[in-house]
């Protein structure tokens, strides 16, 4: 039987699998073709791989001339989750900042629509490149495109928020950047060595620069899985930057905060500005041995506790109900006290001992 369900199941017809571009298309928008991408230069193209790029694509009007240099185009990039598209997206935009995000960017585009600039806008796992000379009307048409694209999943493509703990007070415009790789920590601060990071342990990072009269400053937020990890990696910069006077280290909690300035008032300004606050849970995520001996040591006494506990309940219950059987049904429950031989010693005490009976 079971083997005429194997082969019923194996002959069952089977959905047709669509292939890669199928399962990648996406609606073209109106009046619009499908267009030739643009070269990537190789720095950008290793960037974009380890954001975990899936696919790009790029569409131009058809009334406009492909070969033309200035034509508009829209490119989308789609990656595989949302800390990719984001970091993707701050290296790519052009003014927009990440706490402003695709809501807050498009009235500021639609009062600037006739500037040549180039625009980049983050909409879930998606990142929409505007490039070229945009008319009002095809501008809007692709805004409203670019606005209909789905975000993903709400539980998961959440962007991530260590960018927004760096100061805003003093940061340049367009200067913040995000990433967990040696490509992104290479572009974003070439002043950084790649090897001290120790990618293996999954860090991630936010850079960004601050500008005063005084001086400018290169500030990296680092975030690494565990404050063991941290305090580690804390004394590996501290080494290595021992005989730089112009860079600072300080730890919190899980962060590594690293400014390099000129100005030590500016670096330590933005050193006490930075502070992790931790909240405290109940979580059963990765326990420590030393925790699962004491809760297994304290549930060994507890049940202990309840097992002398529910026997001395049981024996006087069971004490209990043989007394009230016995005194409810006399005759089948026989008086321990007659099954004793006594043995009356008074009668001997009271006897004197000129008696003959005691001789």
């Amino acid at each position: 039987m079971l083997l005429s369900c194997a082969l019923a199941a194996a002959a069952a017809p089977r959905p047709p699998v669509s292939p890669r571009s199928n399962a990648h298309a996406v609606p073209v928008p109106a009046g619009w073709q499908i267009a030739s991408l643009p070269r990537l230069a190789p720095a950008q193209a290793v960037l974009l791989r380890e954001f975990h790029l899936r696919w790009r694509r790029a569409w131009l009007p058809s009334s406009s001339a492909s070969a033309a240099v200035h034509s508009p185009r829209l490119i989308l990039e789609r990656f595989r989750g949302a800390s990719g598209a984001f970091g993707a997206y701050s290296f790519q935009r052009a003014f927009a900042e990440p706490r402003a995000g695709f809501a807050r960017a498009i009235p500021r585009l639609n009062r600037a629509w006739q500037s040549p600039r180039q625009w980049t806008l983050l909409r879930g796992r998606n990142v929409v490149l505007l490039r070229g000379a945009w008319p009002a009307h095809q501008f809007q048409s692709a805004l409203r495109w670019a606005a209909a694209l789905p975000r993903g999943d709400a539980a998961r493509d959440i962007a991530p928020d260590l960018p927004l703990h760096l100061p805003a007070p003093a940061r340049v415009a367009g200067s913040l950047r995000y990433g967990y790789g040696p490509a992104a920590l290479a572009s974003a601060a070439p002043w950084f060595p790649v090897q001290a990071a120790n990618f293996p342990d999954d860090p991630e990072f936010a850079a960004a620069l601050y500008a005063r009269p005084r001086g400018i400053a290169h500030l990296l937020l680092w975030s690494y899985p565990t404050p063991q990890i941290a305090h580690a990696q804390l004394q590996t910069f501290r080494r290595m930057w021992s005989a730089h006077p112009h860079v600072f280290v300080r730890r919190s909690g899980t962060w590594l905060i690293v400014v390099r300035s000129s100005d030590p008032s500016l670096a330590h300004s933005l050193l006490a500005r930075i502070h992790q606050r931790v909240h405290i849970t109940w979580s059963r995520i990765g326990p420590s041995q030393v925790i699962l001996a004491a809760e297994l040591l304290l549930s060994i006494l507890v049940f202990v506790a309840l097992l002398m506990g529910a026997s001395i309940v049981v024996g006087i219950l069971s004490g209990w109900l043989r007394r009230q059987l016995a005194h409810w049904f006399p005759r089948h429950f026989h008086s321990v006290v007659k099954s004793f031989i006594w043995l009356e010693l008074n009668e001997y005490e009271s006897k004197s001992p000129s008696s003959p009976d005691t001789k």
